[in-house]
């Protein structure tokens, strides 16, 4: 796991983003939302939105799509009450 996170700290800071398709196909990571929430647990802020994606067999399905935002700098906390 250390070292996919690693691959993934390395992918995002080329300015790069990432698919599971695309996780799976280049850096051989099949569970990529579990390594996605580890960095979010070590407080690395990555952004996401469903993308749709066209499956070999030609069926379109929606992924989520995964990347860091260099111009937001702080995680929104939600306040005690």
């Amino acid at each position: 796991m250390e070292a996919q996170n690693k691959m993934l700290r390395r992918w995002f800071g080329e300015g790069r983003r990432i698919t599971q398709p695309v996780a799976m196909r280049e850096l051989l990571i099949g569970r990529l939302a579990s390594r996605i929430n580890d960095l979010r647990n070590e407080g690395v802020i990555i952004q996401d939105r469903f993308v749709d994606y066209r499956r070999a067999d030609n069926k379109v399905v929606r992924v989520k799509e995964y990347w860091i935002d260099k111009t937001i700098t702080t995680r929104k906390t939600k306040k005690k009450k």
